[in-house]
Formats: C-alpha cells, structure tokens, sequence
C-alpha cells in the first residue's frame, strides 16, 4: 500500500478537501496498518515519499507509545509483543483492525476499531446498525425501511419525480453505499441537483422518523430488547483506539458490562425543531444509550440505520 500526504492530513484537526468521513477513516485505518506492520527501514522510505514529515512523525511516535500502553486497558496483555495488525474494517465486522500478539509460545488476537477524538463517550457513535440489522426493532413491528416504503414512499415520489418500483426491490438495495439502481441513482442526482430538493428531503426524513418513533413507542415490545442487548455485549470483545489530533496522542479504552447493561425503560429525544429523532435507552450505569435514527448517505436515498452513542459516566 502506498501512504502519501492525504493519509497523514486524515489526521489533522481539521481535514481539507471534499473526503467524507468514511474516506478519512479509510485513510487512518491504513496509516495505522503500514506503520505499525513496517520495520525502520519501511518507515523511513515512507518519510521520504511525503511532504508532511513533521506531522508523520507525530503520527509514528504516538502509535508506539499506543502500542507500549496497551497494558493500561487489557493488563493481562502486559508481557506481550506485537507481532503485526491486520486490517479488518467494513460492514462484515464491527471493529477496524486484528493486533497479533504473541508471548512465548502464546498468541492472542486483539479486535481493535479506532475512533477519532478523545474518547468514546464524545463519538457521534461507538456503533451504527441498519435498520434491517438484527436487534433493535422485534418482528411485531416493521423496521424504518419497511415502515417509509410503506406510507412515505408515494410523497417521496411526489417531492422528486422517481420511479416506482416493489416493495422487494426497495428493500433490497436501499442498504449500502453504491447508487447503481433506479430510483436511487435518480434520487442521489435528485439531492445534489440543488440545496432546495436537498431541504426537500431532508424535511422528508425527519417527519417519517417523527412519526415512525412515535409509532413505535406506544407499541408494546417494540424494541428487541434480547437481541439487542447481545449486539451490545459484543463490544466487550474488543479495545478502542482513540486519536485525539489536538494533543497527537492515541489513548486506549474499552467498555465495562454494566455501562452497556440495559434496564428497559425507553425514552424519546426530539431534534432542535421538536421532532422526534432518538430513542434514548438507560443502562445499569444511569448512562443513556443514545440510538438516533438517521440515513447515512443523503437524507431519504440509501442507508436508513441507527446511529449509537453512550453518554459518558456521571
């Protein structure tokens, strides 16, 4: 992999250009696997190759020094080397990379997602699941997706002019990334022809999620609580890596089992306009597990999912 200026500005305090967060991450994340894989010798070719010398250095040191600290959040891993970090990141896993460790005749595979900031009770969110995924909403109700095909998506047609198509259809391609089908490509062409069509649909996203939590809260059982709850735990199984580029310092931290221990209540949370936007769950901790429901890519075009976030610890 070859690493140029663009994967050390993706760890500046404020980024330039037009990448999008998913292209910054990307670019972090394979910063973070050539250093740590390569020996001296392939760390000062890739010196050479860069103007931002100063700043990968930066980069470089604190890595190291993340790497030395590891005990500080696994201690059982304190006599252990690093033996090399395999990327790991896209929607088949929920973290970014696997470190290899090894001690004696002892290997261990360490599951590690790097966040941005200073830690992860200030990330927008520390997990983000389609709608579709398994574990929020039970099978008495439609998920988003089901629910905006159902009773939004003749407005929809209405606001943008795009074609009809199934229900199956619909369901079927509106996760993901790529717009390749009718009506998405139209729809994505829809939201960038102009700001007016893009408040358009963003009005549109936030009265169905209005609507569709509202729906959803006075329907008993609506939320899996089983099922989600098991998603939750399955953050217990890995560390997070935080880059905070305001100090160029990389700071471990992992979640405890009562912080992500759910009791049952259910709150609403609106947005600044008063519309309902975010179920707010509390843990065992008093924390509030914060799940907005959102589209990730354009607002009423590709990715309805939910967004999740934990308040920090009073």
């Amino acid at each position: 992999m070859s690493i140029n200026d663009q994967h050390i500005e993706a760890f500046s305090v404020y980024s330039s250009g037009r990448a999008s967060n998913d292209e910054l991450n990307s670019l972090r994340e394979q910063l973070v696997v050539v250093l740590l894989n390569a020996d001296e010798e392939e760390r000062r070719s890739i010196r050479r190759k860069v103007n931002a010398t100063s700043r990968l250095d930066e980069i470089s040191s604190a890595l190291d020094e993340a790497v030395s600290n590891l005990s500080n959040v696994r201690s059982d891993l304190a006599k252990y080397s690093l033996n090399s970090v395999e990327p790991k990141g896209g929607r088949r896993f929920n973290y970014d990379f696997v470190f290899r460790l090894s001690r004696g005749s002892s290997t261990v595979g360490l599951k590690v997602e790097l966040k941005r900031g200073d830690s992860i009770f200030d990330q927008p969110q520390f997990l983000s699941l389609y709608v579709n995924s398994a574990g929020v909403t039970s099978s008495s109700v439609p998920n988003y997706a089901e629910y905006f095909y159902d009773v939004w998506f003749p407005r929809l047609k209405e606001i943008s002019g795009c074609a009809s198509v199934s229900r199956d259809f619909y369901l079927k391609h509106v996760f993901g990334t790529r717009y390749e089908e009718s009506p998405f490509d139209f729809l994505y062409r829809f939201a960038k022809a102009s700001d007016a069509n893009r408040r358009a649909l963003s009005q549109l996203q936030h009265r169905s999620i209005h609507d569709y939590l509202t729906w959803i809260k006075g329907v008993a059982s609506s939320i899996d609580f089983s099922n989600l709850q098991a998603r939750l735990y399955e953050q217990l199984e890995k560390v997070f890596l935080s880059w905070n580029p305001h100090i160029a310092r990389f700071s471990w931290e992992k979640f405890v089992m009562n912080e992500l221990s759910l009791v049952g209540s259910i709150r609403t949370k609106a947005n600044p306009s008063g519309q309902i936007s975010t179920i707010i769950l509390e843990t065992q901790t008093g924390q509030e597990l914060q799940m907005l429901l959102r589209w990730k890519n354009n607002p009423c075009v590709k990715g309805p999912a939910w967004q999740v976030k934990l308040t920090s610890p009073s």
